[in-house]
């Protein structure tokens, strides 16, 4: 059974097998006009990020409606919750974060400027939707049964203001002598944070913030001095390593 592409639907009741089901506005454009689907075809759809189904369309027409073969309740393979903060860079670098990060698997893409940030975003809630839009593409490309969730900050205080101490683990990439390994790390929580800094690093101050956090842990990534969205890639791929 070929499944043709995968969908993300919210709606308030969970359908049932043999149930037809309309897909959303939202989704028809691109099953019709960029897929072109046509009777018959299979296709996954992930209700609520709790429940994947499989829908075999039998009307293409004016609406879109698929008839519910299969349907369970979605399996989270992660033990880990990762959530990657990065300081926000020339618009092209925060989406190809935005979909690298989703493909890998990161619950949260938090996006804050830093003191040294030099791209300040304008227009923040067009910003956004322009993310969401990427990151939802990326999550349906790469089969994911979630959407990260997609936020941006005024500062690494605010970001922090969300963070609870108790259960999580901060990681920042840091460019300071005393720096760990990721994989030499231990008894981390399962909800880790990781912060990228912009280019030029962390200023003076956001260093002073991180170091004095109990669950923050300065890491290393090698010799080499990485780009912000290759740092982020690297680290998130090392810490999904641990698992």
């Amino acid at each position: 059974m070929k499944i043709k592409t995968q969908i993300f639907e919210k709606i308030s009741l969970i359908p049932s097998i043999n149930d037809k089901f309309f897909i959303s506005d939202k989704n028809i454009h691109h099953l019709k006009n960029v897929l072109r689907l046509k009777h018959g075809d299979i296709i996954k759809i992930i209700f609520n990020e709790d429940y994947e189904a499989l829908g075999e369309i039998i009307d293409v027409k004016k609406e879109v409606i698929c008839n519910i073969i299969q349907i369970s309740k979605c399996t989270n393979n992660y033990n880990l919750n990762v959530t990657v903060c990065f300081a926000i860079c020339k618009a092209s670098q925060n989406e190809l974060i935005a979909e690298k990060l989703t493909e890998l698997g990161v619950k949260n893409i938090y996006f804050w400027n830093s003191e040294h940030t030099s791209y300040k975003f304008e227009g923040t809630n067009a910003k956004k939707e322009r993310l969401e839009k990427i990151i939802e593409g990326a999550s349906r490309q790469s089969k994911q049964t979630f959407i990260p969730k997609c936020e941006i900050f005024n500062s690494l205080n605010d970001v922090l203001k969300i963070i609870s101490k108790d259960d999580s683990t901060i990681l920042y990439c840091s460019l300071d002598n005393e720096r760990k390994m990721i994989r030499d790390l231990k008894n981390i929580k399962n909800n880790i944070y990781i912060f990228i800094g912009p280019e030029g690093d962390f200023s003076g101050n956001e260093y002073n913030t991180l170091k004095s956090l109990e669950n923050a842990i300065p890491v290393t990534l090698g010799n080499s001095v990485l780009k912000s969205e290759t740092a982020a890639i690297v680290a998130t791929s090392l810490v999904f390593g641990m698992m």
